[in-house]
């Protein structure tokens, strides 16, 4: 009867998870961003014909813009998702809490071994649960949690495995970190560490000697990632289209090697040990957060203030513990950052979100060992720092569907959904639409609005105008524009009428619909 009641009631708190993380995904944030409409728009191609917008049929690297690729995870699960569901803003994004909510189980799993306590794996899960960076992109439909799930999956392995070694389980683990490097550009530097990390438990294990099993271990990250290299191999132009995209060396000028010369060079390795200490500033993690509103609100930090407490008490914790385990663990958390120093990106938790449940595991081992400290104040003192934790949770959750919506929308460039779903209501058969080139990235949400809202003939019919070069009298009668508000005064001084003001929820007049 026990074990039926432990199961309805984590049943029942999975649900209230995916409510309190799945509602109103088309509501907040507030419009889709740039990259949520371009892995859309991939992601619906691909699940109609099984091609890319590109034309290449089942990629593993999916040409986005520039010089950039996408990693085919999130489109592929995206994809899924749109053979059952209509194109939406919703189903963009479902996929996206599926991930951030699988992460959630598995931190429980691994607090839970690693701990001995089903009590604090519970609350380990918790933990990241109502951590605010793992909310915001668990709900945007973007790659960067992927790679996260994957590496908490070869953490679980691990732990689980401790303190034998299972040849089997160490294959599977490690295949987990060959198949990240299809989720997240990131895991180009995330997963070579925690193969270095693997190398580690192994040597600091009983079967440290057997070599047969550091033979397994990097066996296992190889397989599934051979696909992967065999394709930059047949794309040789795509390693230096990254590599310039995130301005790491000159590819141009430079190969590979004196590019890694660049990076290891005195004033590199400065900068980037800056930007190492950055990600741990308490200020970033407790209080002022991402500095962009993408990633953040500005209303909390990176976590909630309990952690502040709770995380030194769990690397206090976990270096006393014995076992192996531990030290992973602790390693796992300093090379969280790994990706966001290479590029040098400070403040950028979408690029460090494996700190994330990493934090929870270890604020847990510290909510543990001030539990089993003697004395009512230190039992009192978790209680008070855990029932804290959803209390500032709901104010930031508050916030997260009010103000920040509004504080937010210039992030998300605009009110492009309005603005396009009135134009599609207006556009006849043979009517022609012009779009100001001044609007960035709006070729990838006319599209997407196009197939979202049923009217994909309409971009045949489409044009792209510079407003400020282009001779406006070719524009003929009937046609609609799409503008900045602040460019419409030249579309009404050449004869045009202003049918629609888009506005922001602050009620800003953002963009113009107007019609000949």
């Amino acid at each position: 009867m026990f074990k039926a009641q432990r199961i309805w009631l984590g049943a029942a708190v999975a649900v209230l998870a995916a409510v309190v993380y799945g509602i109103a995904l088309d509501r907040s944030p507030i419009y889709l961003t740039h990259d949520e409409v371009i892995y859309a728009r991939n992601a619906y191609s691909i699940a109609a014909t099984g091609r890319d917008l590109s034309g290449q049929f089942l990629p593993i690297s999916i040409p986005v813009t520039g010089t950039f690729y996408a990693t085919p995870a999130n489109i592929y699960l995206t994809a899924a998702f749109l053979k059952v569901l209509p194109l939406s803003e919703t189903a963009v994004r479902l996929p996206s809490v599926l991930v951030g909510l699988l992460c959630v189980w598995l931190v429980y799993l691994i607090a839970r071994r690693l701990l001995n306590s089903e009590r604090f794996g519970a609350a380990a899960a918790a933990l990241l649960l109502l951590t605010p960076a793992h909310f915001i992109h668990s709900r945007l439909g973007t790659d960067h949690l992927y790679v996260v799930a994957c590496v908490l999956a070869w953490l679980l392995l691990l732990v689980t495995d401790d303190p034998g070694t299972n040849a089997k389980r160490l294959f599977i683990a490690t295949a987990f970190l060959g198949l990240s490097l299809y989720t997240y550009i990131g895991a180009l530097i995330t997963a070579p560490i925690c193969v270095a990390l693997t190398v580690l438990w192994l040597a600091l294990g009983r079967s440290r000697h057997d070599w047969g099993l550091y033979v397994v271990a990097i066996a296992g990250f190889v397989v599934p990632a051979l696909p992967f290299v065999a394709w930059h191999v047949t794309h040789p132009g795509q390693y230096a289209n990254q590599i310039r995209m995130y301005a790491l060396y000159d590819s141009r000028m430079l190969n590979a090697a004196e590019g890694a010369r660049e990076l290891i060079a005195p004033t590199s390795v400065a900068e980037r040990a800056a930007v190492y200490w950055d990600y741990f500033n308490p200020s970033f993690l407790f209080f002022a957060g991402d500095t962009g509103l993408l990633n953040g609100t500005r209303y909390t930090g990176v976590f909630l203030l309990p952690m502040m407490v709770l995380v030194p008490a769990g690397i206090a914790a976990l270096l006393f513990m014995k076992g192996r385990a531990r030290i992973l663990v602790l390693a796992l958390f300093a090379v969280a950052p790994a990706a966001a120093v290479v590029v040098a990106e400070r403040y950028r938790i979408n690029r460090a979100l494996m700190l994330l449940p990493v934090a929870a595991v270890i604020a847990a081992a510290g909510a543990q060992w001030m539990w089993q400290r003697r004395g009512r104040v230190w039992r009192w003192a978790v209680i008070v720092l855990i029932a804290a934790m959803p209390l500032q949770f709901a104010a930031f959750y508050r916030d997260y569907f009010g103000d920040y919506r509004v504080r937010s929308y210039a992030w998300f460039e605009y009110n492009m959904r309005d603005a396009m779903e009135e134009i599609i209501r207006r556009a006849g058969a043979g009517s022609p639409v012009w779009i100001s080139q001044s609007l960035q990235w709006a070729d990838y949400y006319w599209p997407f609005y196009l197939d979202r809202f049923g009217r994909p003939e309409l971009s045949r019919q489409t044009h792209y105008i510079d407003a400020e070069r282009h001779d406006l009298a070719v524009i003929g009668p009937g046609s609609l524009v799409l503008c900045r508000a602040g460019e419409e005064r030249r579309f009404l001084d050449a004869g045009f009428t202003r049918v629609a003001a888009i506005e922001e929820p602050d009620r800003t007049h953002s963009l113009s619909v107007l019609q000949r």
